[in-house]
């Protein structure tokens, strides 16, 4: 589900990018980085996101510079893109839970084959990279934009107590209920990348940063990521 504050977020920076577009060629600004964010469960991904997008917004030096966040609401986005139903959200996200029930829907006929929706998510992650100003939340996003030069990789990273209790908090849910919740997703996210990109996702090769956010606050972990944004589109428009 898209919070009202998400959806408000996303109108402006939808907004931004359509105002680009019509402008004459040669008047459009040059295209800015993009960031995508891989997270163990726990670490902070969606709520550092949140704070990246308003720092860069602050920072980059462009009064109207719009950033957007894409996380759950990507999936929504690759429905819109690609005219699916909303039925299928439930088949198209990293924890989509039993591959038993998404083949068998498949093969029923009740669905595109999963291969499929994954290539039109890869199609949407990357239309959005390289639109630039997109803060884009798991999926493998790293992997989908290796090739793309304005895309800043980041993983997140954090101690398992540290996770637990952010967890709790965030579900209000008990420590075996969050350390349950912390494994399944590890698992899923582990998977995901694995059976469609063939590679570790804790691999530190295929970030450009990797940030512990157990020893480090949240203003810290942001400005660290911002900043290194920010010097990366400083590279590309030279």
């Amino acid at each position: 589900m898209t919070s009202t504050s998400n959806i408000q977020s996303l109108q402006r920076y939808f907004a931004a990018r359509f105002r680009e577009e019509m402008l004459p060629e040669r008047k459009r600004p040059a295209r800015g980085p993009s960031v995508t964010i891989s997270r163990e469960a726990g670490a902070g991904g969606v709520s550092l996101g949140n704070k990246l997008a308003t720092y860069l917004e602050k920072e980059d030096g462009n009064r109207e510079s719009v950033w957007g966040l894409f996380d759950r609401n990507l999936v929504e986005k690759v429905l819109e893109d690609h005219h699916l139903p909303s039925k299928l959200a439930k088949y198209m996200e990293e924890d989509a839970g039993s591959e038993f029930k998404a083949y068998l829907g498949e093969y029923l006929g009740l669905h595109p084959s999963i291969s499929t929706l994954i290539e039109k998510t890869n199609e949407t992650i990357k239309k959005l990279a390289r639109s630039g100003n997109a803060i884009i939340v798991g999926h493998g996003a790293n992997l989908v934009t290796s090739n793309l030069r304005n895309t800043l990789h980041v993983r997140l990273t954090c101690h398992l107590e540290k996770r637990i209790e952010r967890i709790q908090s965030y579900l209000g849910v008990d420590y075996t209920e969050a350390l349950e919740y912390a494994k399944t997703k590890e698992r899923e996210r582990r998977d995901y990348v694995k059976k469609h990109f063939d590679k570790r996702i804790d691999d530190p090769l295929i970030y450009h940063l990797t940030v512990n956010t157990g020893v480090l606050s949240d203003d810290e972990v942001v400005r660290i990521i911002g900043d290194a944004v920010l010097q990366h589109a400083g590279l590309l428009r030279r």
